[in-house]
Parts: structure tokens; C-alpha cells; sequence
């Protein structure tokens, strides 16, 4: 077979190379892409979790200083203090988050929420009110 025009034989190998490395290259893009959207699903529910924990503490610290109980099962006395930026905290309840010892959410007695975990130094949480994005300090 033989190109229009010319002498040349036209070069099947080349055409068959030329398409893998499309597919190749199309491969990776998908990879990359969903590689992409599975780190930003768990940024998005690693903020949902902190926000979700900070809003049960939140509230449970509320009722604790208006009537000096506590009334839901996941939050205890938890009276640990904390050195977070050369700012000491003292923590008056804390929660461990969906059961997972390795996520505790602690809260001092002005209302400041301290993410705590095992395998990370500590964090203040902060919400503004017009995103559900933790600030940290």
C-alpha cells in the first residue's frame, strides 16, 4: 500500500504508536483527575468532621455553663491544658469524634475549640461564619 501522491509506503507502525501513546497520555490524565478529586473529597470531609465536632462541643459546652451538666454521652470532663503557639489552654470538656481515638476535640472554658490528635501537634479551631473552612491561629 502506498501513500497518495508518492512512492512512500504508509507506515502502520508509526500510526499504531502514535494512537498507544494517546491512550497512554489520556490514562494518566484520568489518574491524575481522580487522583485530584479523591484529595479534595477528603480535605472536604476532614473539614465537615471539624466543623460537625466543634458545633457538638459547642453546644454540649453551652448547656454545661448555663447548668453545669452534661448531657450528651460522647462529651466528658476533659481538664488537660495545652501549649499551642506560647498560648497556654485549658481544656473543661473534651469528646472523642465518632469514636476514633485518635481524633479529640477539646474546649476551654471561654469557648475555644482545640483539635487534638495523636499524630499531629495540636490546633485551635476557628469558624468565621460565612465558611464552615477551620483557621487555624
Amino acid at each position: 500500500m502506498t501513500c497518495e501522491g508518492g512512492s512512500q509506503p504508509l507506515n502502520k507502525r508509526g500510526v499504531d504508536s502514535a494512537v498507544v501513546l494517546i491512550v497512554r497520555i489520556v490514562c494518566v490524565l484520568i489518574l491524575a483527575g481522580f487522583g485530584i478529586s479523591v484529595y479534595i473529597h477528603y480535605k472536604a470531609m476532614d473539614r465537615a468532621y471539624r466543623y460537625n465536632a466543634h458545633s457538638a462541643l459547642q453546644e454540649a459546652w453551652q448547656h454545661y455553663l448555663t447548668h453545669g451538666t452534661i448531657t450528651n454521652p460522647r462529651v466528658f470532663p476533659f481538664t488537660n491544658n495545652f501549649r499551642i503557639q506560647n498560648t497556654n489552654y485549658e481544656c473543661i470538656l473534651g469528646m472523642l469524634w465518632q469514636g476514633n481515638t485518635n481524633h479529640l476535640v477539646g474546649i476551654t472554658r471561654e469557648g475555644i475549640t482545640l483539635w487534638l490528635e495523636r499524630t499531629n501537634a495540636p490546633e485551635v479551631l476557628e469558624f468565621n461564619r460565612s465558611s464552615t473552612v477551620p483557621h487555624k491561629r
